[in-house]
């Protein structure tokens, strides 16, 4: 709607901006890739744009790509349903608490996206598919963070921070680097 908005008042250029300083584990690939095909073809319908989607995941991430398109439908029906708008410079746990139905912190959620992931990881054909997939899964990680005991909380944090330096991720946030490792004892107060 938005590519549609600019075409139909005559914009001769867009400027996309993404996490431009450091590599992240968030479905950029997969924005980047959607992003220019609609800035080559702002017609297209939204079933193409689906296609397109698809089309990514099934080739970035191999055949648990399923998995992944449930984690992302689930998770933004979940956001819809629980109002959560996030700022550029907000937590996680501000734009996306992990709670139940009735508002209450609860792990299952949490527990059953990471069982996404790490279906996915199984089903990945390639090392580099695994790759990409072992990625990604930061925010399913991070999600788990959220939610459960004191030192779950930890764990799974300390999983972020670990595939976060494995992968080259050097921002957590919008221009907010990642502690350095001597600190990762500490990481719950700083992320």
């Amino acid at each position: 709607d938005n590519v549609n908005f600019y075409k139909d008042h005559n914009v001769k250029g867009v400027f996309l901006e993404g996490q431009q300083v450091s590599v992240s584990g968030e479905f950029a690939e997969l924005r980047s890739y959607l992003l220019a095909k609609l800035l080559w073809d702002p017609d297209m319908t939204e079933e193409e744009y689906y296609a397109y989607m698809d089309e990514f995941l099934m080739h970035y991430y191999g055949a648990g790509w399923e998995k992944i398109k449930t984690y992302m439908t689930s998770m933004a029906a979940h956001t819809v349903k629980h109002n959560a708008h996030l700022g550029i410079f907000d937590k996680g746990d501000k734009m996306f608490p992990a709670v139940d139905d009735k508002g209450k912190r609860s792990t299952k959620l949490s527990r059953d996206m990471l069982a996404l992931w790490e279906e996915a990881y199984e089903l990945a054909e390639t090392e580099e598919q695994k790759a990409h997939v072992e990625k990604s899964s930061i925010q399913a990680y991070y999600l788990c963070h959220l939610s459960g005991s004191a030192a779950d909380r930890v764990k799974y944090l300390k999983q972020v921070y670990e595939l976060c330096e494995k992968y080259g991720i050097e921002y957590y946030k919008y221009v907010v680097p990642m502690p350095d490792s001597s600190q990762a004892d500490n990481l719950n107060s700083l992320i």
